[in-house]
């Protein structure tokens, strides 16, 4: 796709990453244009504890955790001009990317450290009744 549309010189696709962190403290910003519904994104988790200014889309999984204009910027599903937008937006405003990318991390501390998700299993395996097993 890349040589189709003429910018092969411009992208690189890297395969497997194993350190994953260096990689997104290279990048200004996370990307993910999602066309369908998805879980909690990892890679979205991840960016964001990098203190990384996310674009998602507006989808079930992803707007559960971007707030928009809080912690990130949600787009419409599949319209490029949102992407657009949004990028420009990040561009313009450092200081927008640096408050969001903040604020991203704390979300991502609050809500979804080891020690948060831990919690919550262990509540909800108090809530099963093992008697019957």
């Amino acid at each position: 796709m890349a040589i189709d549309k003429g910018i092969e010189n411009r992208v690189e696709f890297l395969g497997h990453v194993n350190d994953v962190v260096s990689i997104y403290h290279l990048a200004n910003c996370f990307l993910q244009p999602s066309t369908a519904n998805e879980g909690v994104s990892q890679s979205m988790l991840q960016a964001m504890a990098c203190e990384l200014p996310v674009i998602v889309s507006d989808i079930g999984g992803l707007n559960e955790v971007v707030i928009n204009g809080v912690n990130g910027l949600l787009v419409n599903r599949e319209d490029s001009e949102s992407i657009s937008h949004a990028l420009k937006t990040y561009i313009t405003s450092p200081v927008t990317c640096l408050d969001y990318g903040k604020r991203a991390r704390e979300i991502v501390k609050k809500k979804y450290s080891i020690e948060t998700m831990r919690e919550k299993m262990e509540s909800i395996y108090s809530l099963v009744d093992t008697s019957h097993a």
